[in-house]
């Protein structure tokens, strides 16, 4: 399971400033990230990487609260522990009737920044991911950003359009954090081609 406990908040003052639900608090975005971070660790770790606190190059104080990267490309994963129904309803995410398009247009820029951050070429989708914590369930894209709920993101995830081979996962991971591990390639099985 990836450990979230160090999670440092972004300043206010920086140019990567999260927007904050009015709703929110220190401890309810923490306990929203623990619930991303273990629904997170649902994925198969032989096609995906997760980080979490993801630190910004050149900005020693702001940190993405989990990037993901596997077939589909690099998600940028935002967890959101709102209070109040979430809904969405003809392009619009709401809570308790209240329009969230700042989240929105935050986690499309965050993930921006990280493409960015990292040099990405335009090959390598980089999507913005607000994850709701129960009993917000509400799953789909309102633009560029992907909808999902802590009980389904692995299904969702694992269900997006495969666009990176293995190798190019791996690389794109070792961008992230150097110290990540490639995995052994596969051995071909015998009486397949190469064995």
């Amino acid at each position: 399971m990836v450990d979230v406990m160090g999670f440092v908040p972004v300043l206010a003052d920086s140019p990567w400033t999260r927007w904050r639900s009015r709703a929110a608090t220190p401890s309810r975005d923490a306990a929203g990230a623990r619930a991303t971070a273990a629904a997170l660790s649902g994925l198969d770790p032989d096609r995906w990487h997760v980080l979490a606190d993801w630190p910004v190059p050149g900005e020693p104080r702001a940190h993405v609260e989990h990037v993901v990267v596997g077939p589909p490309g690099v998600l940028v994963v935002d967890s959101k522990n709102w209070n109040g129904a979430v809904r969405t309803a003809q392009g619009v995410l709401r809570q308790d009737g209240s329009r969230r398009e700042r989240d929105l247009a935050e986690a499309a820029r965050t993930a921006g920044v990280v493409r960015e951050a990292l040099g990405l070429d335009e090959d390598v989708p980089v999507i913005g991911v607000l994850c709701f914590v129960p009993p917000a369930m509400v799953t789909g894209w309102i633009g560029e950003v992907l909808l999902c709920a802590t009980g389904d993101v692995v299904a969702v995830l694992d269900r997006l359009t495969r666009r990176l081979d293995r190798d190019r996962v791996d690389d794109v991971a070792a961008r992230l954090a150097p110290g990540v591990a490639r995995r052994p390639a596969l051995a071909p099985v015998e009486g397949q081609a190469g064995a």
